[in-house]
C-alpha cells in the first residue's frame, strides 16, 4: 500500500465506501456460525468472519442484538446534531451502559480491544462520527464530526493564526481549518467517560512518556485511524493472539498483513520481530536467519519510536537478546547499554561514572542477566550489586564479604563518634539478615569508597567515622573522606573536622555483614533457572 492511497485514506467509518478497499465494500455477509447469518455488515462483522475467525471476540449473534438494541437507544436519545456535544456525551453514555452490560469491565481480558470494535460497529449502521484512536497499549474511540481531529503535535497558534508542522502536512487533510476540533471529545471505553487529550499524552503512563510528539506528528498515535489502518491493528493484535498461542507461521502471517496495510505500524514490527526471535530459538538448523530478520523489525520499530519513548529502550533490549543468540556478545552489550541510558547524550561516560538512576532497574537487570548466562561473572557482580543498590540495598563487598551499607538517619546532627556508634547500635532494620548493625572500620569504608557511586551515598563533605582507633591516641579515631580517600585522626567528642577557619561536619554510615547472602551461590542459582527458561522476560510484556 503506497503513501497516496494511505493519504487519500481520510474518511471515516459512518461513510458508504472508502478509496482504495472496494474488496471490503462488496464483501456479502456470510454466515460463520452454523445455523446463524448476520444481518449486519460493519467493519467489526468483516473483522470477527474474516480475521479473528474461530477466535473471535464476541459472536456474530450478540454484535447484531447489540446493534439493534443501540438503535432504539438512538431513537430515543440523539438529536441528530453532531456538534452538540452535551447530547452527544450522554448519548455514548447510554450506550456505554449497553456494552458495559453486555461485556462487564471484571470478566474481560483486553476490553478496550473489544469494546472499542463494539463501538465502532453501532457507530457505523447508526451513522455516527466515531473514529478509534491508538496510543501504545490502548485503543479507544473519538467522536469528530468533521473527521479532522487535531493534537498539540499537529500544529500550533501564532498571533491567531494555525501553523502546520511540515512532517504533519501528509497526516491532515483541512490544513487551513482553525475549528476542526469543535464538537470533538474522546470516549473511552475502559473507563465510559469522555477523556481529554491531555490525559492520554500524559496521565495515561502514569506520567512517564511513553510516546512523544515526533509520533503524533508523523500519524502514528492519537489519530483518528482509518479503515485500514484500523485493520492493520486488528491483524497486529491477533498476531499476537497467535503468537501467545504458538502458533508461530500463523502469526507471522498476520504481522505481514498488518504491516501491508500500514507501513507504520510500531506493534506489527515489535510483534513480528518477537515472532521471529521465538522461531530462531525454536529451529534446529539455519537458526541465523530468524535472529537477524527480528533484528531488522525492532530496528524499524525503533525507527519509528521517538528517543524520549519508554519503548526505545525495551527495542534495544530486544536487539540485544538477539544479537546474543547470533554469538555477537560485544555488539550485544552495547544495545544493552544503549537500552540503559536510552535518554543520555554519552553512554560510554555516564557507564564510566557509574550515573544509573532507579528508572533504569528494568533495563539493567536485563544486562545483568545477559552477563550472567554468557558466563561474564565479574561483571554480573557489579550489576547485581548496582541493581541491588538501586532498589534501596546499598550493597558492596570487603574482604570476600556482603555488606549492607545504610547512611544514619541523622546525618548532619551527630554530636560525637560516641552518638554515632550509638545510632548503628540501635537500628532495628533487616534485623533477620546478617550480624549486628555497627560503625565500619577505615578498611571497610575503603571499599565502601571504591564503589561510593553504587552506594549512591549523598554527603557534601564526605567525612565519615570509622570504628578503627587511632594508633597513636585512644581517645581518637580514624575518619574517611571519601571525596579524596584520605583518613583523618579526629577526637571522639568532637563532631567536625577543622580544615583553615572551616569546620567540616562529620557523618557516619553503619554496616552490617551477610554472611547468609553468598553472592557466588545466588548467581549460579540464577543461572540454573535462566538457562531453563526459553525467553528473555522483555519478550513477553504484551499489550493483553
Amino acid at each position: 500500500m503506497g503513501k497516496d492511497l494511505l493519504n487519500k485514506l481520510k474518511l471515516g467509518f459512518a461513510a458508504a465506501g472508502i478509496a482504495g478497499l472496494s474488496y471490503f465494500n462488496s464483501l456479502n455477509a456470510q454466515p460463520s456460525e452454523k445455523n446463524y447469518i448476520s444481518k449486519y455488515n460493519t467493519t467489526t462483522h468483516y473483522i470477527i468472519k474474516e480475521i479473528q475467525k474461530e477466535n473471535s471476540l464476541t459472536s456474530l449473534k450478540t454484535l447484531d442484538e447489540i446493534i439493534n438494541e443501540s438503535k432504539k437507544i438512538v431513537k430515543e436519545n440523539y438529536k441528530n446534531d453532531p456538534y452538540n456535544t452535551k447530547n452527544s456525551q450522554k448519548l455514548m453514555e447510554k450506550i456505554g451502559e449497553l456494552v458495559e452490560k453486555e461485556f462487564p469491565l471484571f470478566m474481560e481480558s483486553h476490553p478496550c480491544y473489544k469494546r472499542s470494535l463494539t463501538y465502532l460497529a453501532i457507530a457505523e449502521e447508526n451513522k455516527l462520527p466515531l473514529y478509534p484512536v491508538m496510543i501504545p497499549s490502548h485503543i479507544f474511540v473519538r467522536w469528530d464530526p468533521d473527521g479532522i481531529h487535531k493534537q498539540w503535535g499537529y500544529n500550533h497558534y501564532s498571533k491567531g493564526e494555525q501553523i502546520i508542522l511540515d512532517e504533519a502536512k501528509d497526516y491532515l487533510t483541512l490544513e487551513g481549518n482553525s475549528k476542526s476540533n469543535e464538537g470533538d471529545f474522546n470516549w473511552d471505553p475502559t473507563f465510559l467517560k469522555s477523556l481529554e487529550d491531555i490525559w492520554y499524552e500524559w496521565f495515561f503512563v502514569c506520567g512517564g512518556i511513553k510516546f512523544s510528539s515526533t509520533e503524533v506528528n508523523e500519524g502514528i498515535y492519537l489519530k483518528n485511524l482509518n479503515k485500514q489502518e484500523l485493520l492493520s491493528y486488528v491483524y497486529a493484535e491477533e498476531s499476537i493472539h497467535s503468537m501467545i498461542n504458538s502458533k508461530y507461521d500463523k502469526a507471522l502471517v498476520l504481522a505481514d498483513k498488518s504491516l501491508e496495510l500500514n507501513p507504520k505500524n510500531i506493534l506489527a514490527y515489535d510483534t513480528k520481530g518477537n515472532i521471529l526471535y521465538s522461531l530462531g530459538k525454536n529451529c534446529k538448523e539455519g537458526c541465523e536467519k530468524y535472529f537477524e530478520e527480528a533484528i531488522e523489525n525492532f530496528e524499524k520499530a525503533n525507527k519509528f519510536t521517538h528517543h524520549w519513548s519508554i519503548f526505545k529502550p525495551e527495542y534495544n533490549i530486544k536487539i540485544g537478546w538477539a544479537l546474543k543468540s547470533l554469538g555477537k556478545y560485544e555488539e550485544a552489550e552495547k544495545n544493552f547499554n544503549k537500552a540503559i541510558f536510552y535518554n543520555k547524550q554519552d553512554v560510554d561516560e555516564n557507564i564510566k561514572k557509574g550515573n544509573y538512576e532507579k528508572g533504569q532497574k528494568e533495563f539493567l537487570l536485563e544486562r545483568l542477566r545477559f552477563y550472567l548466562i554468557t558466563n561474564q561473572n565479574e561483571k554480573t557482580k557489579k550489576d547485581l550489586i548496582i541493581y541491588s543498590n538501586l532498589e534501596g540495598l546499598k550493597i558492596t563487598e570487603h574482604d570476600g564479604k556482603t555488606i549492607y551499607v545504610r547512611p544514619n538517619e541523622l546525618r548532619g546532627q551527630l554530636s560525637n563518634w560516641e552518638y554515632a556508634k550509638e545510632k548503628c547500635k540501635n537500628l532495628d532494620t533487616l534485623d533477620y539478615v546478617g550480624g549486628e548493625w555497627r560503625l565500619p572500620s577505615i578498611e571497610e569504608l575503603g571499599s565502601i569508597y571504591k564503589t561510593k557511586e553504587l552506594t549512591n551515598l549523598e554527603y557534601k563533605n564526605n567525612l565519615l567515622w570509622s570504628s578503627t582507633k587511632d594508633t597513636l591516641s585512644e581517645k581518637k579515631m580514624l575518619v574517611k573522606d571519601l571525596g579524596a580517600e584520605k583518613n583523618y585522626s579526629v577526637s571522639k567528642n568532637i563532631d567536625y573536622l577543622l580544615f583553615g577557619s572551616s569546620k567540616i561536619q562529620i557523618n557516619s554510615v553503619c554496616i552490617k555483614t551477610i554472611e547468609e547472602w553468598n553472592i557466588d551461590e545466588m548467581l549460579a542459582e540464577q543461572k540454573k533457572k535462566l538457562i531453563e527458561e526459553d525467553y528473555p522476560k522483555i519478550l513477553y510484556e504484551f499489550f493483553y
